[in-house]
């Protein structure tokens, strides 16, 4: 199993690239074509799995601070 990076919001696992290339396409991107919900799809590699940062204020409560 490997993780691709679709854009720069979304992630999937699976066997290849263009398998959960057509799986996004089908499931998550609504009417947007291809060239627009797509961005330079790639595999990722552990440390930039390991290196991603995200914040945790969503309007919650969050004190807005990232974890890694």
């Amino acid at each position: 199993m490997k993780v691709f990076a679709m854009n720069d919001c979304d992630w999937m696992a699976g066997e290849d690239l263009a398998s959960v290339t057509a799986l996004y396409l089908k499931e998550y991107s609504g009417d947007l074509p291809a060239d627009e919900a797509l961005d330079e799809s790639h595999e990722l590699t552990r440390p930039q799995m390991d290196g991603l940062r995200f914040y945790t204020d969503h309007g919650d409560g969050g004190d807005g601070s990232y974890q890694t």
